[in-house]
């Protein structure tokens, strides 16, 4: 099983300080510091242009690991409820053979009943 997540939104990035790099001051466009390859965590973000000290570091970090815990936890009910749903498809599978068989021969009983009284 395979999922894509998808970060919907973006953070605000920091104010350019005076010692952020030249290629950092020109990167920031709209709010959101964008690099050749994509858009920047807000962790390299905010150590790449000298905002944000450990606390909001710690914040994201947290803020990291509860969306890491997160989507583990829905990982494992996903595949839960998916289990759950075959094993359930599995039985009304096998009452469904089951009650084909059970017409088949209540067929036949009524075609040998039919044939008895009209002999």
């Amino acid at each position: 099983m395979a999922f894509e997540a998808l970060r919907v939104g973006f953070y605000s990035a920091p104010r350019v300080s005076a010692h952020a790099p030249p290629s950092a001051a020109a990167s920031v466009r709209g709010g959101s510091v964008r690099a050749a390859g994509g858009a920047l965590s807000v962790v390299s973000e905010q150590l790449l242009l000298g905002g944000g000290a450990g606390e909001d570091l710690r914040e994201d970090e947290q803020l990291r690991r509860i969306n890491g815990l997160f989507l583990g936890e829905w990982t494992r009910f996903v595949d839960h409820e998916r289990r759950q749903r075959q094993r359930i498809e599995r039985e009304v599978q096998v009452l469904m053979d089951t009650m084909a068989e059970l017409k088949v021969g209540t067929i036949s009983q009524v075609e040998r009943c039919s044939a008895h009284l009209s002999a």
